[in-house]
This record gives C-alpha cells, structure tokens and sequence, in this order.
C-alpha cells in the first residue's frame, strides 16, 4: 500500500526532535554485537509504532538471509551531514542523521511494528571489518527484500491553490504522461507521435500562460534530490523485486518514474518545446540504459511496464565493453566513500559475467586500502580478461595519479571517448587489434603488466610540434551575432604550417579532426566524409566570412542539392563538433595534424599502442617510460592503416613502459 497523505506536516516538528534528545540525554550509546558467524547474517530494524509526536524507538536483531522467515523492507536513501539525532534503540541511544530520522518518521505505523533495514543503522559502520563482509552480500539484502523503499526525503512546503504539495503535483504529473504516453511507446520507437497526442502531452504540461512548466517539477526533482546521484542506488533499486519512491508523505512506485523518463525522452524528439528541460539527458535515463534494466529483467519492476522490458532488448549486456560502459556511467554518481564506485557494482551480472567468480574474489573489499589500489587491482582484472587496451580510453586528462593508465572511477568524465562516443560502437581500430592481425602474427606483442607499470609495443607516429586552442563553436550558433575569427584563424593556422600537403587533403584532414571523423553516431573516414563536406560548406559559408574563391578553392567540385537547407547543415556539423570536447588540434613534426588531449605539450608523442583502438599521446619520463595523457584523433590512422606501413618497414615497433 502506497501511503497517503493525512497529516498537518510532512517532516518531524522541533518540538518533537527537542523531546527526543531530552529522553536520551542520558542514555549510554547503543554497543552493536558481533554478528553471527557465517557470510549470510544481517541485521534488521524493528521500528516500534506511535503517533507523529511519538520519539522514535526500535530495536535491532539478526536474521540469515539463506533461510529467512522475516519479511523486510529495505532502505534506499542518502547519507548527509547534517546535525545527528539520537534514536532509542534496546534502552541505549544509536546516533543517525537526519534524513534518515526523517525517512524512520514518515514510515512508523501508528500500530504495528515496521521491519526495515538501513544500513547506517543495521552495519557496525565503526568496523570495518563488518563493513567489508556486508558489502560482499548487499545484493542479496535487495534481493531477498519484500520491496525496497526509496526515500527521497522530506517535501518543500509550498502549496497551490489547490493546497497540494509539490510531491503531489510532481507525482500526478507522471502519471498522466504515462497514461498517454504508453499506448503510444510502440509508435514513437518506430519514429512516429500522432499531433493529437502532441496536443495533449502540451496540454498535460502547460499552463494559461507558459508551455510545459510543469515539466520543471520534475526536472528539478531529479536534479536537486540527491538520492538520484548515489552511485549505491544502481543497485538498490536494480535488484528490487517492487519498489516504491516516497517524498515527504507522498508515493509512487518505481517502475512509474522511470517509464516517465523513458517516455518523455522518446517523446522529444517530436515536440521540440520540451527538450529545453534536458528530460532527455537525465542520469536516470542513462542509469535505466546501462545499469537498472540488466539486473532482474524477467523478475523485477521492470515487469510492471512493459516498455522497459523491451528496451532491455536493444542491449548486449554479453559485450566485453559493457562494464567498462557500466563504470564509466557511475563515474558521474556520488559516493560517501570513494572505494564505493567499485564495490557498488561488484554484484551487479554484467560484472559477475564479465569478470567472471576468480576475477571477483580477486579485488579485495578493504575500505582501509589506498582507493588508488583498487582501482588498479580492477585494472588489472579487465586487461586479463579482455586482453586488450579498450581500458585506456577511460583515462581522463585530469588523472594525476599514482598509475597513469589506471582509470580513475571516482572522477567525473568529462572529455568525450573517441572510442565509443554516443553509442557504445565503432569503427576505429587502429591497431588492428579486433582483426586480430598482431594475436596471430606476433602473439608476443599482447600488453602485460609487471611491477604494476603497463608493458606495450607501440608505432610511433611522430611528436608534436604544436598545439592550438579549438574555437567554441557554440558562438557560431545565432547567425545574427557578430560572428567570431577564431574557426577561419584556426584553418589559416594550420594550412601554412602544413603546406607541403595538397590543400584538398589539408582541408580533409582539419575538417575530420574538429570532428573526430563523426556524424552523428556514424563514423568512418570512407562513409562520412561527404556528409561532413557538405555540413562543412554551409558552416564556412555562413559562419566564417569564407569568400566565393576560398569555397570554390575549397569545395570543388562539391554537388549542393537545390533543396539543401543550410542553416540546418550549419547546426549539424556545430552538433558534431562536440566531441572535440576538452581536447586540442595539434601539428607533428612530421607534417600530420589531429586531436590530441587539452594537457598535450610540445615533444609529446602520440602512438599508436598494440592492443588499443585509437592512437594515444604518452610523455617521456625516464628511459622507455611514459605517463600516457589520453586519446588521440589522426585522420588516416583509425582503422588500422599504420598496421600495413610497418608491414612495409615504413614504421618501427618500439617498446614502452607506461607508469
């Protein structure tokens, strides 16, 4: 049963959290006993009934998750640091923060006891030993739940009106979206909205005077609540049989607010007025794409709406990419401890598939250990297990760790990966490693580690020369504002510093490196180069103050259709400018421009490295060993063709330690 709203507030009062703490004043704080032995014992809550002004009480006990006969809930909530209230738990005083005091009010029955589990409250957060062990079986704390409970906290107090909460009105919005939305899920997929239902989804949205401002409720829900940024709640709520979402005194199942987000994402891109909210780019969405909808398809919430069952379907949870999709998504998830980016997601099975039982029971839960340990202990079991140096992508440029090629999961990404981009595929394989050209002609050329430094043999392909600044082509989105110099500076820069190069192939070159060889998510020099000519001619027609010689000299021959619309054109190659994110255009010495990391120096070199899909920029450090900076983008290089150079002896293998 979904609780109702039925009383005067919705958070305890002061006068009732002044009563608690006089009460407990002097009571002796709570001493937990050692749990049972065996690796399935936890600890649950049993939350005494009492009125709104009634302190809180509870009292813990044991149970053992393989033979249980105790029907809980479980928890989903968020840590704060806030003031600490005392909770009288077995005639002692057990100290939580306040938005569990406050999640522990709203839930208390008025007459029966309650049987939670929190774990603030159920683990000896204080030993972490227990801490350690209780961790390695969270997944079946969820999963053995009778439903999990996710407590957003308490609800802003302003009311309409209509004296309705903004939980309310959030909530109510959800479902009437959902209700129009769903028979028409099918549709949208197959990329059609009849206008009737574009009317009503505004008409759902908006009010007299503004269009789609209620979309804002839950817009500002999901990005001002920070439950939904927790990187635990991936599988809290992944491995849930039911779940429910409570704001303040308001509810609504799980399964409802995450179909909204698939919906209302799907929907916009046929009514334009709402993609102004940013609905489509929510964590949740990425969250239900890469995380939630891979724990329990056939026994979970999921069942509950049957469109998010079918986009389970879209997905290749068996690729050997997934998980590193996986832990690239919770990079930007919060944890209250840094070793949780990783122990969150050990139990998740795209984990346990990928890593397999041996690879698991290798990473040690120690929350003592350097963090900077783990995350090279999962290095070391993905290169293991893939074989590969996919791994080296997620190195982001602001990495100044102990290992250079060690990704670090506790920090936002924040630099498109040329390796996968929007979509998780690609066509670049620079060294021929998905070919497996080097696996069956030198085998001995396959990366390892030793000393925990990483051992490759790379191509060279030439040092830098210089770098230059990338223009911010969101300047160039309003054709009415003065438009900058920066693009046609940045084209005049690079043209005479490489014009031994015929122009037509300068000109190429530059175009695919400020997009990463991409449109879209299609990329491939030989497919899209034609598309790219085009959005290119109707950037630097309208943009950059190029005259009629310059694009004659430039796009001839270049067919332009008679229905070509080149505003449209313009704001699609802007669109595939993205990915140069955070990165630079650079010159070797040896005449070739690219894309190289924003930390790239001068004498750097960018390489091609056996094993990995893209070229990478590395730094000298010491006699063959190198700090690696990042991907690198060299227009004629990403699908293997240095490979067939040093066939010809037209490069050299030079080995390389990173560190």
């Amino acid at each position: 049963m979904l609780p109702q709203e039925t009383r005067g507030s919705n958070a305890p009062t002061s006068e009732l959290l002044a009563k608690q703490t006089l009460a407990l004043h002097a009571a002796e704080k709570f001493v937990y006993e050692a749990l049972p032995t065996g690796d399935h014992s936890i600890r649950v809550l049993d939350l005494h009934p009492g009125t709104p002004d009634d302190p809180i009480a509870c009292d813990l006990r044991c149970i053992d998750l393989t033979s249980i006969s105790t029907t809980y809930e479980a928890l989903s909530y968020t840590w704060d640091s806030g003031q600490s209230i005392p909770v009288k738990c077995s005639n002692a005083a057990i100290f939580v923060k306040s938005n569990l005091f406050n999640a522990l009010w709203v839930l208390r029955r008025r007459k029966k006891v309650r049987i939670l589990w929190a774990d603030a409250i159920c683990i000896n957060q204080d030993d972490l030993h227990e801490r350690a062990q209780q961790v390695k079986i969270m997944h079946l704390v969820y999963r053995k739940a009778a439903s999990v409970r996710v407590w957003l906290g308490v609800t802003p107090l302003q009311q309409d009106v209509t004296r309705t909460t903004i939980a309310q009105r959030t909530f109510r919005l959800i479902k009437q979206v959902n209700a129009l939305l769903k028979p028409e899920f099918d549709g949208m997929s197959r990329g059609s909205l009849d206008t009737r239902i574009r009317d009503k989804l505004r008409k759902i949205c908006s009010t007299d005077r503004t269009p789609n401002p209620k979309l804002r409720l839950v817009s500002s829900l999901f990005e001002r609540r920070p439950w939904f940024k927790r990187v635990w709640v991936q599988q809290e709520v992944g491995l849930a049989d039911t779940a429910i979402v409570s704001w303040g005194l308001s509810a609504i199942p799980w399964s409802d607010m995450v179909a909204f987000v698939l919906f209302i994402s799907v929907a916009s891109k046929f009514e334009p007025s709402i993609r102004e909210f940013g609905l489509q780019t929510l964590i949740p969405l990425a969250c239900l794409k890469h995380i939630w909808s891979l724990y329990n398809p056939n026994t979970s919430w999921l069942r509950e709406q049957p469109a998010l069952l079918s986009l389970t379907k879209d997905l290749d949870p068996l690729a050997d990419v997934y998980f590193l999709k996986l832990l690239n998504v919770s990079r930007d998830l919060l944890a209250t401890d840094k070793h949780d980016h990783i122990y969150a997601l050990l139990t998740h099975p795209i984990c346990r598939r990928f890593l397999g039982p041996v690879e698991i029971e290798s990473i040690n839960i120690d929350y003592s250990a350097p963090v900077e340990h783990l995350f090279l202990q999962l290095a070391k079991a993905i290169l293991r297990r893939t074989r590969s140096l996919v791994l080296l992508s997620f190195v982001e440029q602001h990495d100044r760790g102990k290992y250079t090629w060690v990704p670090r999961w506790d920090q936002n990404h924040t630099v498109p990966i040329i390796r996968f981009f929007i979509d998780g595929t690609t066509n670049f394989d620079a060294s021929k490693w998905q070919k497996q050209y080097f696996q069956r002609q030198i085998p001995e050329y396959e990366p390892n580690i030793k000393d925990d430094s990483l051992h490759v043999q790379s191509i060279v392909l030439g040092d830098v020369d210089k770098v230059y600044q990338i223009p911010d082509f969101a300047e160039y989105s309003d054709v009415q504002s003065p438009l900058p110099s920066s693009f046609r500076d940045l084209w005049n820069s690079v043209r005479h510093a490489t014009s031994l190069c015929p122009l037509e192939i300068q000109w190429r070159n530059f175009i695919m490196s400020l997009t990463c060889g991409t449109v879209g998510t299609h990329r491939g020099s030989r497919r899209i180069w034609r598309v790219l000519q085009v959005r290119a001619y109707a950037f630097a027609k309208t943009r950059c103050a190029f005259d009629d010689g310059e694009l004659k000299e430039l796009f001839n021959p270049l067919a332009i259709p008679d229905t070509f619309d080149i505003e449209r054109a313009c704001h699609a190659f802007i669109d595939d400018t993205k990915n140069n994110t955070g990165r630079k255009l650079f010159r070797a010495h040896q005449g070739f421009v690219g894309l190289v990391p924003w930390t790239a120096h001068p004498n750097d070199l960018c390489c091609v490295l056996v094993g990995a899909p893209v070229p990478f920029l590395v730094r000298r450090t010491g006699t063959l060993q190198y700090r690696l900076l990042g991907e690198c983008y060299v227009n004629g290089v990403m699908e293997g063709e240095v490979v067939a150079k040093f066939e010809r002896g037209e490069f050299s293998m030079q080995s390389m330690e990173i560190v």
